[in-house]
């Protein structure tokens, strides 16, 4: 390979924000491998707003997993802020969002958030310091005292969201982060998790059964199809950003349902 070649490589490795490059994951159980992932290729820009969407057991998770740096690949190769899943981690560049918010039920609201600062080192002056300014970005200013008990389960994911974005990472791993939640709730994080990315623009990937919620969050839904997991195919919205609840009305957003629904009932279910 050239040098000019190395170099135009090496840039846009620098520009990928995620990266699956002939991934491969296999389990093995009773002593037979089970094929999860099969031959995952996808490249998210840095700063991109994707979701993915599937069957269940199509191994979604799996694959945010991976970039998580919380399973290893079986072959191929993940890419994270232009670094391996294991260098990004540990660098703070990564931020992970589960559907159960797992806040430390002993701990305040502004302890949860400033966990991660913590465990970094950070003097108690600066860590508080971050944590009121996130929970004034996600709406939470005056609940710094409360238990996770005392919250309902829209405002612990929010208490979640915030201390994911404590370290300011670069990539944002959210893994069905609102399935529990009734339908109104789940709508109106939907905007404030779109207004939060807009001003601090993270690459996000986005773990989603809800078709809405991944055409209105998204720049670009990954579809994919039943076991072993594979990529159906990826479909681009249509939609400007910023985008507001009227954007579930605009014929756009119609079409790209209509596509995700068609290509899931080919790729086997939903």
């Amino acid at each position: 390979m050239s040098t000019d070649t190395t170099e135009a490589t090496e840039r846009q490795t620098r520009l990928v924000g995620l990266a699956a490059r002939d991934v491969v994951k296999t389990f093995s159980v009773k002593g037979k491998e089970n094929l999860v992932l099969d031959t995952i290729n996808l490249e998210i820009p840095k700063g991109e707003f994707v979701s993915v969407i599937g069957p269940s057991g199509c191994g979604k998770s799996t694959l945010l997993r991976i970039f998580a740096d919380l399973i290893p690949v079986t072959s191929g190769t993940a890419v994270v802020d232009g670094i391996s899943p294991q260098l990004a981690r540990a660098d703070r560049r990564l931020g992970v969002v589960f559907q159960q918010a797992n806040l430390m039920p002993w701990r305040s609201v502004l302890r949860n958030v400033g966990l991660p600062l913590e465990v970094e080192g950070r003097g108690k002056v600066a860590r508080d310091a971050t944590s009121r300014e996130l929970l004034e970005l996600v709406g939470l200013a005056g609940y710094e005292k409360h238990l996770p008990r005392q919250l309902s389960g829209g405002m612990q994911q929010r208490v979640a969201i915030a201390r994911a974005l404590s370290t300011e990472p670069d990539v944002l791993l959210m893994d069905e982060p609102f399935g529990a939640l009734d339908e109104i709730t789940r709508e109106r994080l939907n905007q404030e998790l779109l207004s939060i990315w807009g001003r601090l623009r993270p690459t996000v990937l986005f773990i989603t059964h809800s078709i809405p919620e991944a055409v209105f969050l998204s720049s670009r839904v990954v579809v994919m199809g039943a076991r072993p997991g594979r990529i159906v195919d990826v479909v681009d919205v249509d939609l400007p950003y910023p985008r507001d609840p009227g954007a579930r009305t605009d014929p756009a957003f119609h079409a790209a349902e209509s596509r995700i629904r068609a290509l899931l009932a080919t790729a086997g279910g939903h």
